[in-house]
């Protein structure tokens, strides 16, 4: 099914009406199919979308569905009386909807073992995200953002462990054998040196994450490289529904893992 956005709503009413006003019967009837399009817009819109208090969700209900009666009955009969409540109920739904967000937080998930309100909201806004990529096949989308997820959380559960027990992670990571000559710099957790894998061999060190977790990170990582054009023409490797479903399970499970132990 297709998806649409408060503010593509809101942009297409500009552009056809131009401004939210008590609509008289003659403007709705002159423009019958852009009050049609209007609610085929609202009926793509996800309903996780619409966050209203109690009594402006049952307005806009009311309203959606005065607007739809009246289309109804005029197409029925033809009958321009039937659209004298129209326009006052676009005029609400209108309002109503420039309440809404783009986007909203998941609550799909438990993220309250993140103690920052902000870095949890952002990561609540980028796992909806996700939500929205796989079920409109943005692949590509959905697998970068999975990937960036795992790493944000493995960067959060790091820094909370080592404010718990200070010194940890460095001695986690002088303990791992480090392919190459570089490992990470344990004194700065956000230092350019560290990466995904840096993250995941440190946490599973340090039995932030299980072994499995672990295993699912290493195609999660390589697969959110694909955001790289060169990696995708070299390897001859596109993000696909397979890509964006790995990285989204990879995603699950770190969220689990952490919620444990944390």
């Amino acid at each position: 099914m297709s998806r649409t956005y408060p503010t593509r709503i809101i942009e297409y009413l500009v552009k056809n009406f131009k401004a939210p006003s008590q609509f008289a019967m003659a403007v709705i009837q002159s423009h019958i199919g852009k009050v049609a399009g209007f609610l085929n817009l609202y009926d793509q819109l996800p309903h996780e979308l619409i966050r209203l208090s109690a009594d402006d969700y049952a307005d806009l209900v009311a309203a959606i569905e005065t607007v739809r009666y009246g289309i109804d009955r005029y197409r029925v009969g033809n009958n321009p009386d039937c659209l004298l409540p129209v326009g006052p109920a676009l005029h609400v739904a209108w309002t109503l909807i420039g309440k809404l967000k783009d986007e909203v937080p998941s609550t799909a998930h438990d993220l309250t073992f993140i103690t920052d309100p902000v870095l949890r909201e952002m990561i609540g806004l980028d796992i909806f995200a996700i939500s929205t990529d796989l079920q409109s096949g943005e692949w590509k989308g959905a697998t970068v953002l999975a990937g960036s997820c795992c790493e944000a959380l493995l960067l959060y559960g790091l820094q909370t462990r080592e404010t718990k027990v200070p010194g940890s992670v460095g001695k986690a990571v002088a303990a791992i054998t480090w392919p190459g000559s570089n490992p990470p710099r344990a004194a700065d957790l956000i230092h350019r040196s560290w990466d995904l894998f840096s993250y995941t061999e440190t946490a599973h060190h340090l039995e932030l994450i299980i072994d499995t977790t672990k295993c699912e990170l290493g195609p999660t990582r390589d697969y959110r490289n694909l955001i790289h054009p060169a990696k995708t023409v070299r390897e001859k490797v596109r993000c696909d529904r397979g890509t964006a479903f790995v990285g989204a399970g990879a995603l699950e499970h770190v969220i689990s893992d952490l919620r444990r132990t944390l």
